[in-house]
């Protein structure tokens, strides 16, 4: 007889997908199993045999004999700080917030077995904590860099001769220094690639991979190393703009003995696309054009990564998750732009300053008539009745309106960068404040409903065209904000209108 119990599960729950071909054979992309004998940090004397697996997008599982919990027949879900193995190989693991169910089966006597979900888990070594397993640097390895940087061979033709070449490498190399959580370090690229005994003219034996290297000043804590390499990889999102995967995650620390670099394999769960596009042509910017600017720009990200943090979060979750509506896209845009007027002009987010608001509101309250020609007494009643309501709606009527806020952050773009973002229009002025119109009535309409504003609004045929346009203006006052110059945060806004979403079908079915 069986017997498990376990909480229903409830809330938000992970979308899974299988790694589209490109990103299949990539090491967090792929899923792995392995066995071996595990332990509890407080109970190492009691040792149980199980299977471990590594499910891409989900994390690590684990299938042990025997009741982890040590608990009753029917313990609830439990978590486990940590939970030491051995691998079959004599690889040592660390798998960390673990999450366990046990399932007890009834025989002559009774046996269990433990269900574990691990957050995240290292093969290299055993520790407490994820902050105490500290490399001296992290590779990072992401998708679409290989296409962002320039290739790194050159071909060199012999003269009158098309069968002889020259082959030689030069790896095109970023390198930015800034400061993160207080904390100097450097973000370096690396450029791996094998050497052919024997070159073939097709090129496939000319294979490379970029990997970039996050060197802190001093050694920290896997934690904080992730809450790093996270952010870096929300960098190269807007840098290229379109999804960009985490293929690999490795530790690396220096040991003296035999000059040997130990390396600590992280398993942690990754957003895994449906699908991937690498067109190169689609990218916001290349290394070869923003080499110089790239570092100072890294340097702005993370000194204004706080204020930038809900458009830099937009930018992350648009480009990267696939199935998204037109609608979805022009409406999450549209109040991003919003989020950034108050930023870019905090000291114009009101009509008259607060104080003086705040006086006139009391004002009108004191005045507040009694009776009014042609109103009914019962009507004066219930507008005393929400006098403080009616108040407290008037006091949200100093700050400046979403059409006064799109005006400015659409008007302040110099007109030559704007024309083309708008598809040039025959006459500019009209066709701004008509488009305006129509983009404050769609949001307001996709807010709550209104006749009026669902007549006014985009149409389903003009939404896609209304979200690349709002796009563009979002990504130009985010260049700027990076430090680009405005020439530089017109070419990128122009290329961001370009840019192709991964949205869901025009169907029903």
């Amino acid at each position: 007889m069986h017997l498990s119990w376990s909480t229903p599960q409830i809330g938000f729950a992970t979308s899974l997908a299988t790694p589209p071909p490109a990103l299949a054979s990539e090491r967090l992309m792929t899923k792995w199993d392995s066995t071996g004998q595990f332990w509890r940090l407080d109970k190492p004397e009691t040792v149980y045999w199980g299977t471990i697996a590594f499910v891409p997008g989900v994390g690590t599982k684990l299938e042990l004999d025997g009741n982890v919990l040590g608990r009753s027949l029917r313990p609830p879900p439990s978590e486990i700080q940590v939970i030491h193995g051995k691998l079959f190989n004599g690889a040592l693991i660390s798998c960390f917030s673990c999450w366990c169910v046990v399932e007890t089966f009834l025989t002559p006597q009774k046996n269990f077995r433990s269900l574990i979900n691990a957050q995240f888990s290292v093969i290299g070594g055993h520790w407490m904590t994820p902050s105490e397993c500290r490399p001296n640097y992290i590779q990072l390895k992401l998708s679409h860099l290989n296409e962002w940087f320039e290739p790194p061979y050159n071909i060199r033709y012999k003269p009158d001769s098309i069968d002889k070449c020259l082959l030689s490498f030069k790896e095109n190399q970023l390198v930015a220094d800034f400061k993160f959580k207080g904390e100097k370090v450097r973000l370096e690229s690396f450029c791996a690639r094998p050497i052919p005994s024997k070159i073939n003219p097709d090129g496939k034996n000319w294979l490379y991979n970029h990997h970039l290297v996050i060197r802190p000043e001093s050694q920290q804590g896997l934690d904080w190393l992730l809450d790093l390499a996270s952010s870096i990889r929300d960098i190269f999102i807007f840098l290229i703009g379109g999804g960009v995967f985490t293929l690999d995650v490795a530790g690396l620390s220096d040991r003296s003995e035999n000059r040997q670099t130990q390396t600590f394999h992280l398993n942690l769960p990754v957003t895994v696309p449906r699908a991937v596009r690498y067109d190169a042509k689609y990218f916001l910017t290349r290394h070869r054009d923003y080499h110089d600017e790239i570092p100072k720009l890294i340097k702005t990200w993370f000194e204004r990564q706080d204020d930038l943090s809900v458009v830099i979060g937009t930018y992350r979750e648009l480009l990267t998750s696939d199935g998204a509506s037109h609608t979805t896209i022009l409406f999450r845009t549209v109040q991003t732009l919003e989020h950034l007027y108050g930023l870019l002009w905090q000291d114009d987010s009101r009509y008259v300053k607060k104080a003086t608001f705040k006086r006139f509101i009391g004002w009108l309250r004191e005045h507040l008539p009694t009776e009014l020609d042609h109103v009914s007494p019962d009507e004066m009643g219930k507008l005393e009745a929400n006098k403080e309501i009616i108040m407290s709606r008037i006091g949200g009527l100093n700050d400046i309106s979403l059409r006064s806020k799109l005006e400015r952050l659409f008007k302040e773009i110099p007109k030559g960068i704007l024309m083309p973002i708008l598809g040039n229009p025959p006459e500019f002025e009209p066709y701004l404040l008509r488009f305006l119109e129509r983009l404050e009535a769609t949001r307001h309409y996709l807010t709550h409903f209104n006749e009026q504003q669902k007549a006014l609004a985009f149409s389903d045929n003009e939404i896609e065209d209304a979200a690349l346009v709002c796009w563009a203006i979002l990504t130009y006052w985010m260049s700027r904000e990076l430090g680009l110059s405005i020439n530089q945060a017109q070419q990128i806004a122009i290329n961001a209108k370009s840019t192709m979403f991964l949205v869901q079908p025009r169907s029903n079915m």
